[in-house]
């Protein structure tokens, strides 16, 4: 059976606008249940990590810089799985967060061997500043100085009240 009407216009490649209703509906009936099995999975993986942590924690009987920022690495992705969840929007500031943790846990670990070099040490500083200032980039136009005032604000400061 041959539906003319689920055909783009010549010239033109097929978009999901193109398909027809049943086939879009199970793209995204199908998108969705990926979407939630994976953060199921990947809030499942953070759970057992951050279980085993506090295991050698409990273990070794000491916390440690590293012990501390390895949690929160654990907190930003709970943290990045409870957003996507519920507004379906991917923080991409977040991944930058884990990022700079994961480089100072690593600078912490590092910090006072011997064989680390002072290029080591400024390759990984030069990274945290570059994230940072990702992050700053990505931050700035949502912050209240770049927004426009409410309607009736401007027009109180149009009157000079």
């Amino acid at each position: 059976m041959n539906n003319q009407s689920a055909q783009p216009p010549a010239g033109q490649t097929a978009t999901i606008a193109h398909l027809p209703a049943w086939m879009s509906h199970v793209g995204h009936t199908t998108v969705g249940w990926v979407r939630i099995l994976l953060l199921t999975i990947i809030g499942g993986m953070t759970l057992v990590a951050t279980g085993i942590g506090i295991l050698d924690i409990a273990r070794t009987g000491r916390v440690t810089v590293s012990d501390v920022l390895l949690m929160f690495i654990y907190l930003e992705i709970w943290a990045m799985i409870s957003i996507e969840a519920t507004t379906r929007r991917l923080p991409v500031n977040f991944i930058i967060y884990i990022a700079i943790t994961v480089i100072t846990r690593h600078l912490v670990g590092v910090a006072g061997d011997k064989t680390t070099t002072d290029t080591g040490l400024l390759v990984d500083a030069g990274a945290i500043l570059i994230l940072a200032i990702s992050a700053l980039l990505i931050e700035l136009p949502n912050h209240r100085v770049f927004k426009s005032p409410p309607v009736a604000q401007v027009d109180r400061l149009e009157e000079g009240n």
